[in-house]
């Protein structure tokens, strides 16, 4: 998401930038392998795919909320 990684450039210390994007792309990247698993895990349960869907709504609705309330000025770069 274009938005994420510059709002992770702007606030990331100038000095590890290279890492703070990193560690972005490595938590990104880690849904590829468990949202699978957790959607067969979920259908295995309860019979159905829906409720992966529902869970992954939810979990976008709860990112958007949290990215909302993050002000650009109350952001601490650590150094």
């Amino acid at each position: 998401d274009p938005i994420l990684v510059a709002f992770v450039a702007k606030n990331a210390p100038k000095g590890s930038l290279s890492t703070a994007l990193s560690a972005y792309n490595f938590i990104g990247m880690s849904s590829s392998i468990i949202a699978p698993f957790l959607t067969g895990w979920i259908t295995d349960q309860f019979g159905s795919m829906q409720i992966g869907f529902y869970l992954a709504a939810v979990l976008l609705l709860v990112g958007l909320v949290v990215f909302s309330f993050v002000k650009e000025d109350e952001v601490v770069a650590f150094d």
